[in-house]
């Protein structure tokens, strides 16, 4: 028979540990996979506005609290239907100390029911506390070699750094005192109870002391599964709270979600002989909190010509860009491709006119869902953008993108060239090359473009090379203003 039990209760728990953890991971599959989903479906703007250390932090952490905490909930509920069983053994054997096990063990549950609230309110200020240490550390890593060349903006990030910190670790050993005392609290009346019943009840009731090495013996025994109970309430608040900021960070990208959703796939690249701005406004913030506004705009760009976007820092050309792309929807007036307008219904087929190179852009060291391409014309370019040495691609992975700015950046414009979208989008491109190269830029690589009758929109503040756009458009403080120096052409924007 105890082989028998023995065996029944190894299958059990493996039975049970192995289903409850893959109906957990299954769970937080389908919660990253939301996730994933609304990220991929989250309109620009707001998703700029949401941080990236919060949404690392979910996936990084928020999950993994969850599925360590699986273990311990399972093994606390096996504990506490141990608890359960034994205080009825007690209620069969002595109604008195039943019930006064009973009174110890509702009044021990109420007051770790009051304490988990109390800890996950200051999990919650910890969480926050850890966006924010995030925040600055991603701030110290992305511009580790201004802090290295300036000694105040170091001493004061490294403050900063250290404050949050401190701070941090304050709020979680508050945490964790406030479960230390009520732990030891339990403890405590844990053998208080052990003390009145071996010491109190027997002067009431004769009858009581022939059981009373039973239910000493029980009382014992529910020792550590109690135990083990009590110290997975921290674990269960940790979960609790991973599942609040997870439930937080789902609604908020609801919220910024794009009418149509992902799988409303834009047609293949197809060609385009006129995009027209009308009116076209656009500006940060809340209706009556405008910050930066940007028009109103009215602007035909015709196909196969090559536009250079001009003006100083501030000027809007990173937000025009944005907007021309359709990343950004107009507040007001109307875009047109061909005389039809661009709205909620054709936006992925018209923003799939473009291939961009962002001043902030992201090198993927892989083609993504690029058309069909041979590697004769992967090497080609390679060599053309005088890369040939530095990676080559394999399969549909680049061997390195450890290269230099300007090297990446020429890399990308490769897999822009790849794709072979009708328009090319470039900010401040040839900002990071050295001269040679940017002349071959300006003076081959846009007139081959244009020869193949891609139509080329790039911000520029190269003013040597002006003369080889077809037309020049300077924007100053949002608006667009005449510009009095293209006198090759007599055009003015």
């Amino acid at each position: 028979m105890f082989a028998c039990a023995i065996g029944i209760f190894v299958i059990a728990q493996y039975c049970l540990l192995s289903k409850s953890s893959a109906l957990v991971e299954s769970c937080l599959n389908n919660v990253r996979l939301r996730l994933l989903d609304k990220i991929f479906g989250a309109d620009l703007l707001p998703f700029e506005g949401m941080g990236r250390p919060k949404l690392y932090y979910v996936f990084a952490n928020e999950t993994l609290a969850i599925s360590q905490a699986t273990t311990t909930i399972v093994i606390a509920g096996q504990a506490g239907l141990m608890v359960g069983c034994s205080i009825i053994y007690l209620a069969i054997i002595s109604r008195p100390a039943f019930f006064l096990t009973l009174l110890f063990t509702g009044a021990g549950t109420l007051l770790h029911l009051q304490m988990s609230q109390r800890m996950q309110g200051d999990m919650a200020e910890s969480v926050r506390k850890e966006h924010a240490f995030l925040d600055l550390l991603q701030q110290l890593l992305a511009g580790f070699k201004e802090v290295k060349l300036d000694g105040k903006r170091a001493v004061g990030l490294r403050d900063s750094l250290r404050a949050t910190s401190e701070s941090l670790m304050d709020l979680k050993v508050k945490s964790t005192n406030h479960f230390n005392k009520h732990y030891i609290f339990s403890q405590s009346s844990f053998y208080i109870l052990i003390g009145a019943l071996v010491f109190l009840l027997p002067r009431f009731s004769e009858a009581y002391s022939e059981v009373l090495r039973q239910i000493t013996a029980t009382i014992l025994f529910i020792t550590g599964p109690l135990t083990g109970f009590i110290g997975a309430i921290p674990i269960v608040a940790a979960a609790n709270v991973a599942v609040a900021n997870i439930d937080r960070v789902e609604r908020e990208l609801g919220g910024a979600q794009e009418k149509l959703p992902l799988e409303v796939l834009p047609a293949t690249t197809q060609q385009f002989q006129q995009i027209r701005m009308r009116d076209v406004v656009f500006w940060y913030g809340e209706p009556g909190k405008v910050g930066f506004k940007l028009g109103p705009m009215n602007l035909t760009i015709e196909q196969g010509k090559v536009l250079f976007i001009v003006g100083g820092n501030g000027s809007g050309k990173s937000t025009f860009l944005k907007l021309l792309t359709y990343l950004y929807s107009p507040k007001e007036g109307s875009m047109l491709r061909d005389g039809i307008a661009i709205d909620d219904t054709n936006y992925p087929e018209y923003r799939n006119l473009f291939s961009v190179i962002f001043s902030d852009y992201h090198l993927f060291d892989r083609l993504y869902g690029s058309p069909e391409y041979s590697l004769e014309k992967v090497n080609e370019l390679l060599a053309e953008f005088q890369l040939a040495e530095k990676t080559k691609l394999i399969g549909d992975h680049w061997q390195t993108t450890d290269l230099s700015t300007g090297q990446r950046k020429r890399l990308a414009l490769i897999t822009c060239c790849l794709d072979r979208k009708p328009i090319y989008v470039l900010d401040e491109w040839a900002a990071d090359q050295d001269p040679p190269f940017r002349r071959y830029f300006y003076e081959t690589i846009l007139p081959d473009l244009k020869r193949q009758g891609a139509t080329v929109i790039a911000a520029t503040h190269d003013d040597h090379y002006f003369h080889l756009a077809d037309r020049i458009l300077k924007l100053d403080f949002g608006q667009i203003v005449p510009y009095e120096n293209d006198t090759n052409r007599g055009q003015r924007s």
